[in-house]
């Protein structure tokens, strides 16, 4: 009877302690399960999850990369640029996240964006060669070639 019981009281606990979880954190809750489907490659799937992530409250590097890079994988360039502007302003700092995004932008044809994703960088760290480079890359294939043969001398150290 003392067994029964207390694999009762066990059992009762576990459950409340999941239903609260998902009361209290659904926040988190949305958020892996868009990182389920997102593993999975089911993009369309994880953008849902991920913008009822971020109607909770929750707002992460991850969460932020994943949803632009899933709406990038729906073709929805539009809404992966409006999140990455959210993205630069939420964590200026996120160099790496950035670079990404930036080559994100460059494969969408998004030179522009790209551009400014590049300049960004280099407001942080202006002597970032790798962002000087992509930055006159991005100007090349936008066909603004003055800015970017610019962009090249200062690589070099022309300028």
């Amino acid at each position: 009877m003392r067994k029964t019981t207390a694999i009762l009281v066990l059992v009762a606990i576990t459950v409340f302690t999941s239903a609260a979880y998902y009361v209290f954190q659904a926040d988190w809750v949305s958020f892996r399960k868009g990182e389920h489907s997102f593993a999975r490659g089911n993009f369309r799937e994880a953008v849902d999850y991920y913008a009822a992530s971020l109607q909770a409250g929750l707002k992460t590097p991850v969460l932020l990369t994943h949803l632009i890079e899933s709406y990038f994988a729906l073709g929805d360039n539009q809404e992966a640029v409006a999140v990455l502007k959210d993205f630069i302003s939420e964590y200026p700092d996120k160099t790496d996240a950035l670079f990404t995004l930036g080559s994100y932008c460059l494969r969408a044809g998004l030179f522009d964006e790209a551009a400014g994703v590049y300049r960004h960088i280099l407001k942080k760290a202006p002597g970032n060669e790798a962002a000087r480079l992509y930055l006159a890359r991005s100007l090349t294939w936008e066909g603004r070639l003055e800015k970017a043969i610019n962009e090249y001398r200062i690589l070099l150290g022309e300028i």
